[in-house]
């Protein structure tokens, strides 16, 4: 070989001159990742306050009683609207709750979380909204470090592409979209929920079961023990006329909770041939449901997503009636003769429902509406979408009509 002193010199410099000038930009050895956030247990714990409505503009999660709405602002508190005027809602008070993600009312009392509590939230005069009960500890996946800190959301961090982290306490950035950041929450009437209030229980699922809470007195809960069923991954909970339908990623788990609401029984499993996120509404005698894949649900990465409608008048022998391959299913809403399926960057979608025929049939897409999830109900449509939350009239389903923007994301 021949050696060549100047050569091998040259080399050498233009090495250090390259690593040198990649040094100087820091970020090249970095990546970003989402890590968990959390507050100590004595803010969360002292967080309730009472201030006058204002815009909410980063929010989690809907919940209609009448022409009431509990606005959920991201992880900071519960935002009260009346919407009695369609075109012109009013914002009446903000509570500030922090670590909250679900709410919902009885008896004008609003039941919510507050990390790992569930606290009672007295309405019955705005001008005096109290605090009037915290049950402790009842909710113990909302925990970071057990007794010390409570998970309060993500974050982005910037760590060196050299340094291990803990894959648990990520999650990938293309799962902090709007869609989970805002729209699956909605509460009554809407599909993607984890509390449900049927007569004098509170209904929450958790991932391998429900957890029943008896509020004959709203302002006093009393938790029941936890109680697990044939399938985990509880994913949302609907409440329908003594029934419960728990959407997992395998079906829907179908409980009576008739005779006994305290310890619902499994009527029937609606199982599918494919797994995935799954929200669930019900109308009558028929289950609607959507199987969406891709990352945000952690199942599976096929195009096998669909729309599915299910005969439940037998509960205890639900049967499939019908199914069509849709993309990217998300919310579902169902009101007479409409079914409202949301379908995010795709738009919002119409179909004609006939109990007859007992098949929808599509009828109209509006693309411009990023809808994720929906409540129908008396011909107003509530849409979380990827840049807010909106009042629509659906007297005419051909032509939607926006009345109001109840909330937005900034």
């Amino acid at each position: 070989m021949n050696f060549q002193p100047k050569t091998f010199l040259f080399v050498l410099l233009s090495a250090t001159l390259m690593f040198a000038g990649m040094a100087c930009k820091k970020d090249v050895f970095k990546r970003t990742i989402w890590v968990k956030k959390g507050e100590t247990i004595e803010s969360v714990r002292s967080s309730f306050a009472v201030s006058p409505g204002k815009e909410i503009t980063h929010p989690a999660g809907v919940y209609r009683s009448g022409d009431l709405l509990l606005l959920l602002e991201k992880g900071v508190g519960i935002g009260i609207m009346d919407i009695s005027v369609r075109e012109n809602p009013t914002p009446i008070a903000f509570i500030e709750l922090l670590a909250n993600s679900h709410a919902v009312i009885k008896d004008q009392v609003i039941l919510a979380d507050n990390g790992p509590d569930l606290v009672s939230i007295d309405i019955s005069d705005f001008q005096n909204i109290t605090l009037e009960n915290r049950l402790e500890n009842v909710f113990p996946d909302k925990w970071l470090e057990e007794g010390k800190t409570v998970f309060t959301g993500f974050e982005e961090k910037q760590i060196s592409i050299f340094k291990k982290y803990s894959a648990s306490d990520t999650i990938p950035p293309d799962d902090r979209s709007a869609e989970n950041m805002a729209a699956l929450a909605i509460g009554r009437g809407g599909s993607e929920t984890r509390f449900a209030l049927m007569g004098n229980y509170l209904y929450v699922a958790r991932d391998k079961g429900i957890r029943p809470f008896d509020v004959t007195n709203a302002a006093s809960p009393v938790m029941n023990n936890e109680l697990g069923y044939t399938l985990d991954g509880f994913e949302t909970i609907l409440a329908n006329n003594g029934y419960l339908y728990i959407g997992t990623s395998n079906g829907v788990v179908i409980l009576n909770a008739n005779s006994s609401p305290a310890t619902p029984s499994q009527e029937a499993i609606a199982l599918r041939t494919i797994t995935g996120c799954d929200p669930v509404v019900v109308q009558g005698n028929f289950m609607f449901s959507t199987v969406r894949s891709g990352a945000s649900c952690n199942r599976f990465s096929s195009n096998n997503s669909g729309l599915f409608v299910h005969d439940i008048a037998n509960k205890k022998l639900p049967f499939t009636i019908f199914t069509e391959t849709v993309e990217n299913p998300k919310g579902l809403g169902i009101d007479g003769n409409l079914l409202f399926l949301c379908q995010g960057d795709m738009g919002l979608s119409i179909y004609n429902w006939n109990e007859t025929t007992k098949k929808p049939t599509f009828r109209y897409r509006y693309n411009d509406i990023h809808a994720f999830d929906v409540i129908a109900n008396n011909k107003t449509l509530i849409v979380a979408a990827e840049n807010g939350l909106f009042l629509y009239d659906y007297t005419d389903p051909n032509n939607l009509k926006k009345l109001s923007r109840v909330a937005a994301y900034y």
